[in-house]
């Protein structure tokens, strides 16, 4: 906890452990006198998790870009995010983050270089659901 507080800053804590926000908690939610033995375990694994993403990607240029961004997000996309940039610049040669205020329009998370290509990459975390959820979308059909 040490560490990620050292990374995110107090502020970050003190939002993620307000129940009131709706966020409180870790995003569990709830009270914490109401606490029971699986919220507790699932918090802990997600300070962990997080606490573990952040390090494996400490040697990414740009990480303070993300990290001011990350302050901001709930620990489920924060962990989400720095997982699929670690696993991209795993796959590819070099990997960077972005500042998302650098210029106009839309910016990307992160660029990965793969096979000496810069791909840009945006990530969005979702809340898990079933697998069975989890299909491919219909292809809208031209007109005829």
């Amino acid at each position: 906890m040490h560490y990620v507080v050292s990374v995110l800053g107090p502020e970050w804590l003190d939002r993620e452990l307000n129940a009131r926000t709706g966020e409180g908690l870790l995003l569990l939610g709830g009270d914490e006198d109401d606490d029971d033995d699986l919220s507790a375990y699932l918090r802990m694994q997600r300070v962990t998790l997080l606490a573990w993403e952040l390090r494996a990607v400490s040697g990414i240029r740009g990480l303070a870009h993300l990290v001011k961004d990350l302050r901001s997000r709930t620990s489920y996309e924060a962990i989400a995010e720095l997982r699929a940039v670690r696993h991209l610049l795993r796959a590819g040669e070099d990997a960077w983050f972005i500042d998302p205020n650098a210029g106009p329009g839309p910016a990307c998370d992160a660029v990965v270089v793969l096979s000496g290509h810069r791909v840009a990459v945006e990530v969005k975390a979702k809340v898990s659901q079933p697998v069975v959820n989890y299909h491919p979308k219909p292809h809208p059909q031209p007109p005829q």
